[in-house]
């Protein structure tokens, strides 16, 4: 007679200790590139409408069976997918933020930090450290932006996975934002424009102008429908030469902090040139919070170092760029779980 198998006892966790915390962190990015394989195979997407085996994920997939199942099985112990019997995976609360329609999901999120594009440039951070030096544009020989204009896939994978993240931010920011009714509301750098779009459905008399650079903003048109595509103007250019006049309200979100101060001042300066006198500059951006506080701005900072060339900035730093293009500070409003909003006028 076969005995069955001894079941464990369930027990809590104990709590982790520093030592296992800091090896959890050191470890990070063996996580973060399993996660970003489950969601490249859209594991989370097949497992949506009901249970699946390995067997029949790696079908769906077009994955090596066994390998799926050992990629799967490490996962669900960080409570990604639960295992049943038959080597049988259904999503639980926190695998539901990898299916690609949920309400604030991370897929788009998971799959562009295993794209080579991502992650390489964080190889050389040590070079950045030691150098000032952007670790992109010495891996690749070239900028961020000159690369993504000859890689088209890419930079489309780049901006919805953008257009992701304002769509989330979204709601909190329009909050903050005031946009008076028949306004005209110039997005410089807009990228797809789900901001301005949001905007838009919010505001229904207010007009839109997309503004960014000519490969971005001929996909952006293909991303657009419904009643706010008649109320916006797609116009691409460069936004270091000059920005479409006639706005009321110059929105520039997550740009500054791709480029360095003095071509972050070149940039205001040409909203300042297309601007009149009452239009009014809204940047949303990660503010630098104080010392020793945690602060998404800071890991973004680092971002900004290794891939962009730019930088993050404190409250007083933005002060000072813009009193230099001409602008003064109105306001600074802090969202929940959202960048800032920076109010500014000529």
């Amino acid at each position: 007679m076969t005995e069955a198998p001894v079941q464990p006892e369930a027990s809590t966790p104990a709590p982790q200790s520093d030592q296992q915390k800091m090896f959890a962190l050191v470890n990070g990015y063996r996580v973060s590139q399993m996660l970003a394989v489950v969601a490249k195979l859209r594991i989370a997407d097949h497992l949506h409408s009901a249970p699946r085996s390995a067997a029949e994920l790696a079908r769906l997939t077009g994955a090596h069976e066994d390998s799926l199942y050992r990629l799967l099985r490490t996962v669900a112990g960080f409570g990604i997918f639960r295992e049943g019997a038959g080597r049988v995976f259904t999503l639980t609360p926190l695998a539901t933020l990898l299916v690609s329609e949920t309400e604030g999901s991370l897929r788009l999120d998971a799959e562009v930090v295993g794209e080579e594009w991502s992650w390489r440039a964080w190889g050389g951070l040590l070079d950045s450290v030691q150098t000032g030096r952007t670790a992109f544009d010495s891996v690749y020989g070239q900028n961020t932006w000159e690369w993504f204009q000859e890689h088209a896939s890419a930079s489309v994978l780049f901006n919805d996975w953008l257009q992701g993240l304002s769509r989330r931010v979204a709601d909190k920011l329009l909050d903050a934002i005031d946009v008076t009714p028949s306004s005209v509301l110039v997005d410089v750098g807009g990228g797809h424009g789900a901001m301005l779009k949001a905007l838009l459905r919010r505001h229904g008399s207010v007009q839109g102008v997309l503004f960014d650079t000519p490969h971005v903003i001929a996909s952006a048109c293909l991303k657009w429908d419904g009643d706010s595509f008649s109320r916006v103007t797609f116009v691409a250019g460069d936004c270091f030469d000059r920005v479409p006049g006639g706005g009321d309200v110059y929105l520039l979100k997550d740009v500054l902090h791709d480029w360095t101060d003095a071509d972050a001042l070149a940039i205001l300066r040409s909203c300042r040139s297309a601007m009149e006198p009452r239009a009014r500059l809204l940047l949303i951006e990660h503010v630098i919070a104080e010392p020793n506080q945690p602060c998404a701005g800071k890991m973004l900072d680092m971002q900004m170092m290794v891939r962009q060339g730019g930088r993050n900035r404190t409250e007083e730093e933005f002060r000072t760029l813009l009193t230099a293009a001409d602008f003064r500070m109105a306001r600074l409003i802090a969202t929940p779980d959202a960048p800032h909003v920076v109010v500014a006028t000529p």
